[in-house]
């Protein structure tokens, strides 16, 4: 979208997106590649440097919402701007809501049936 539109304010934005799925994905794929139980106690780290983004995120973008209001923003438009803070809106709110109901609120143990 950055580039599409011409932003220069949010190519930072990209680069922070291009640098986290880098790490997420090298995760996927050591996963599915057999080392499960390797990878699996860095997906906390994972969750929050994806929340570290969007914190990233929220700040470009509500300081070119900033700009465009109070004085001339040349690097993007206030159409953009408005649009990239939602979107880091709603995944600051889903990551944070994961990563609670992941690693923060107890665990429900599922009962283990009954041997017969």
């Amino acid at each position: 979208m950055s580039y599409q539109s011409g932003s220069s304010i949010f190519i930072f934005a990209a680069a922070m997106n291009y640098f986290v799925h880098t790490i997420m994905y090298f995760y996927f794929a050591l996963a599915e590649a057999g080392f499960k139980d390797w990878v699996k106690p860095y997906g906390i780290y994972i969750t929050l440097l994806q929340i570290t983004q969007m914190v990233g995120g929220l700040f470009f973008s509500g300081y070119a919402v900033y700009q465009n209001l109070t004085a001339t923003c040349p690097g993007t438009s206030l159409q953009v701007s408005r649009t990239q803070l939602m979107v880091y809106i709603c995944n600051f709110y889903l990551f944070s809501e994961m990563f609670v109901k992941a690693y923060v609120l107890p665990q429900k143990k599922r009962p283990v049936a009954a041997k017969q």
